[in-house]
């Protein structure tokens, strides 16, 4: 917080730019520590993140945003069987009611 606020009260060359990059990192702490303290971590979307298949699945659409992603080849990326992918993924978006 400190070389934030230094960054910020210097009009140097650069000191918005680093100011800026202070900020996100200050703000990825801060994600950090809310998720690490809490229950959130097992839950939705944060569950899927830190499950190492389901975030190799969400790796995969980020790699390539023009594929057709089906749960068939969501799973396959993932290397698990379509079923188990779907009920987690289920669980991962608190959708009851979706057809896969």
């Amino acid at each position: 917080m400190r070389a934030l606020a230094s960054e910020m009260a210097e009009q140097v060359p650069g000191s918005e730019i680093v100011a800026n990059r202070l900020a996100e990192v200050l703000f990825i702490q801060i994600l950090r520590a809310h998720i690490a303290s809490g229950p959130e971590r097992n839950k939705g979307w944060l569950r899927a993140i830190f499950d190492p298949q389901m975030g190799t699945a969400l790796s995969a659409i980020h790699d390539s945003v023009d594929t057709p992603w089906t749960v068939e080849s969501l799973a396959e990326a993932a290397g698990m069987s379509r079923s188990a992918f779907a009920a987690v993924l289920r669980s991962c978006s608190d959708k009851r009611h979706w057809n896969m």
